[in-house]
């Protein structure tokens, strides 16, 4: 059963069932958030995978529309993406290179976001991190906070999208449904670890719907210190449960 990303082939033959996430609204709503945090106007890069991934594309193409009819808003590196392979080491290499070619990156997107961060590109650079949008990541919040402390001012402001832990629970429970001849016939509800609660998946879908976790501009940014900075904050596990299955104990 493919999770997530396309593989060709079709539904009820090569495989029982495809459960996916609508990764259009996923890009379209960091889009549409980066409009406002940069005052529509600024250079954008997104980082994705690898070449041809439909999570990727789908992304890029929720961002580009809603980067329609803001002009000011400039589209740097590759397009659709650049490509990364979801790999930390390419992608500060691709920072790196987009840092030394472009004196002002006002914004950066990214699948497997949290390198953007923990690469270190910016401040090796003497540069402010950026706006970030990309998927929920611990680290990103716990860097917020650290950066705004005792009323510190600093540019960098974030936002994320649920990571999709719970896209394979999903999967899972469509696998149990065919074994045994059943239906998938109960929402999935989602707690976060301030206590919301995230109906990502209603009876009978295959398509999960992303939520918004972080959302600096508004105050909603989640840290755990416990955690460390790549743990997701919208699994719906206890952070216990988190640290257990980082072991290997869950």
């Amino acid at each position: 059963m493919p999770v997530a990303n396309l593989i060709g082939g079709k539904e009820g033959v090569d495989y029982n069932a495809f459960v996916g996430t609508d990764f259009y609204i996923q890009g379209k709503i960091w889009g549409d958030w980066l409009v406002g945090a940069m005052g529509d106007k600024g250079n954008i890069a997104y980082l994705g995978g690898p070449p041809g991934a439909s999570e990727s594309l789908d992304k890029s193409k929720g961002l580009h529309d809603a980067f329609k009819g803001h002009g000011n808003i400039k589209w740097i590196g590759q397009d659709p993406y650049e490509v990364t392979n979801w790999d930390p080491s390419l992608i500060a290499k691709s920072l790196t290179a987009l840092i030394a070619r472009y004196p002002t990156i006002d914004a950066v997107i990214g699948d497997l976001s949290i390198p953007i961060l923990t690469s270190g590109a910016f401040p090796r650079a003497g540069r402010e991190l950026p706006l970030v949008a990309g998927e929920d990541a611990n680290g990103f919040g716990c860097e917020w906070e650290k950066l705004h402390a005792n009323g510190a001012k600093s540019n960098y402001q974030f936002t994320t999208t649920s990571a999709e832990q719970w896209n394979s629970r999903l999967a899972v429970r469509w696998a149990i449904a065919e074994a045994a001849g059943g239906k998938v016939d109960q929402p999935l509800v989602i707690p976060d670890s301030k206590g919301g609660q995230h109906t990502v998946a209603a009876p009978g879908d295959k398509i999960v719907k992303t939520f918004v976790m972080d959302d600096s501009l508004k105050g909603v940014v989640f840290c755990d210190p416990k955690l460390p900075e790549s743990a997701g904050n919208g699994t719906g596990l206890t952070t216990d449960q988190v640290m257990a299955a980082l072991k290997g104990g869950l």
